[in-house]
């Protein structure tokens, strides 16, 4: 169903003329059989304001495809909630690349400390770990 049909249709189900309807939304009775025609669309705020008299979703009034608003998911229809194994990852990541960065620098400290480049090597992996684990927290929080 098009959007100027479902308009038709929402309008007289609330016993509403084109004149109430236009004195509502604060436009003019013209604008409101433009959209009913088919010939014009309504502008944003306009959709927002049908949307809210109507009590539709502005999904249903767009889309061609849906004929009844009980095809069309629900307007406040909440995120899904991240499952607790999904926290738990992301704890683990922030806690994995903490440490490791934690151990990287002691080993950089022991490193100074002694001259040694068997430890600057190990700083360096070390720092590449705890990029990767830092890397894959902040993939996790971005996917929510």
């Amino acid at each position: 169903m098009k959007f100027d049909e479902k308009l038709m249709d929402l309008r007289k189900k609330a016993g509403m003329s084109q004149e109430e309807l236009a004195d509502r939304l604060g436009v003019s009775r013209q604008a409101v059989s433009r959209w009913e025609l088919g010939s014009t669309l309504p502008d944003a705020p306009n959709l927002l304001k049908l949307s809210d008299l109507f009590g539709v979703s502005i999904d249903y009034l767009l889309r061609d495809e849906y004929d009844d608003t009980q095809q069309v998911p629900p307007m406040n229809a909440k995120a899904p909630d991240v499952s607790a194994k999904e926290q738990g990852k992301r704890k683990w990541y922030l806690v994995a690349s903490l440490a490791w960065a934690l151990a990287g620098a002691a080993f950089l400290i022991a490193a100074i400390d002694r001259m040694s480049i068997h430890l600057v090597g190990l700083v360096f992996v070390d720092a590449i770990l705890a990029i990767v684990f830092l890397w894959k927290y902040l993939k996790t929080e971005r996917n929510e």
